[in-house]
């Protein structure tokens, strides 16, 4: 287990997304999901929205006696600032 201070996320994407998003859940890392990574929820069944994939991983989180992050809490533990980045040029 990595100490105390330390962040662990698991991103995986494909057949690998579920699976490697369960075990790091449940070791106490932070997950990410997304269409942009993964567009089954399982072998047969197509992604419709991020909302399935997100509440699959609610679930997950949820039978792990974990909370959810709130954004402002994300944005702590990786570390983003209010700064804003003008992207724009």
């Amino acid at each position: 287990m990595p100490p105390d201070q330390a962040n662990v996320l698991v991103s995986a994407s494909g057949p690998n997304q579920y699976p490697l998003t369960t075990i790091a859940t449940f070791y106490g890392a932070h997950v990410r999901t997304g269409m942009e990574d993964n567009l089954y929820l399982d072998r047969e069944t197509p992604v419709q929205d991020n909302a399935q994939l997100v509440q699959r991983v609610g679930e997950l989180v949820f039978h792990s006696q974990r909370s959810f992050a709130t954004f402002e809490v994300a944005r702590d533990i990786i570390s983003v600032g209010d700064q804003q980045r003008d992207i724009s040029a």
